[in-house]
């Protein structure tokens, strides 16, 4: 097979995954925080490491980082979180993924479209403005980069705009998070996709809080802590995540940021240009 849909998903994984993997089934199959017994308060550390890591890309605290089963549930307790009411206005650009188009189309608001020329694909920052002042936006959701032409958006300057009037600006990462820097200057929150960028499976993904704007919590269960409160904690990331935690898939996550970590990204460009010509 000759495999060039690493949009969709990044294959192959780098070896250390896949160890990570059997590994993780044998170590850290134990749900972390539900028990005081040794081999659990190994899975949560080893859980709290991999979120230092990923917070790490993003220069802030691990406990900002939520954990979830995929990019899409991400942006659906985003979206439903901000209490979008009919009405509201949300700005998304052109190159968006149905994970926000279709959440966001479900809240009946106003969907408004950045705009961008249709030829060199350049920002117009004019008409982005007045559209801003016509249409004060409630929040502004892009992705990072587009999974279908690998456009790189101009994030930030939209997101500066936007906090013009107060704007929650959300970052749709699945694609390029761990590879790429992220300007975080201007953004609430920004998702991330384990199986994509980060090089490692499905079932792990999340987002990370870099500037709380108290979202409303829109998924609810079991924390493994004050579990006589009928109310769901109010600390981070426990807040935000209920419901048992894909522990082998965070150990995934945990090996495939060491192998980025020391990946030279040019050479495996310049690799995979070479299995191109190849293989055509």
């Amino acid at each position: 097979m000759i495999y060039f849909d690493n949009a969709a998903t990044t294959y192959p994984k780098p070896s250390c995954v896949y160890d990570a993997i059997n590994e993780g089934m044998k170590k850290y199959s134990f749900n972390a925080g539900r028990g005081s017994y040794q081999v659990a308060k190994e899975t949560f550390k080893m859980i709290e490491a991999t979120r230092e890591k990923i917070a790490n890309l993003v220069e802030t605290n691990k406990n900002n980082v939520i954990f979830t089963s995929s990019a899409t549930e991400s942006l659906n307790n985003l979206i439903y979180g901000l209490g979008l009411k009919e009405g509201d206005n949300v700005f998304v650009s052109p190159f968006e993924h149905n994970a926000i188009i279709r959440t966001l189309y479900n809240c009946k608001v106003n969907i408004i479209l950045i705009p961008f020329d249709k030829k060199t694909w350049e920002l117009d920052c004019d008409k982005l403005n007045a559209l801003f002042a016509l249409n004060k936006p409630k929040a502004i959701i892009i992705s990072h980069i587009s999974n279908v032409t690998g456009f790189c958006l101009p994030y930030s300057k939209i997101f500066e705009f936007g906090r013009k009037f107060d704007s929650v600006n959300i970052l749709d990462s699945a694609q390029g998070f761990g590879i790429y820097k992220v300007e975080k200057k201007y953004i609430d929150y920004v998702v991330f996709a384990g199986h994509k960028s980060l090089y490692s499976v499905f079932g792990i993904a999340g987002y990370v809080c870099l500037n709380d704007r108290n979202l409303n919590i829109v998924k609810v269960g079991g924390t493994g802590s004050d579990s006589l409160n009928l109310s769901m904690p109010t600390i981070f990331p426990s807040k935000y995540e209920a419901g048992s935690l894909n522990s082998v898939g965070i150990y995934s996550i945990f090996a495939s940021l060491e192998f980025l970590k020391n990946a030279n990204f040019d050479i495996i460009k310049r690799d995979i240009v070479k299995y191109f010509i190849k293989q055509i």
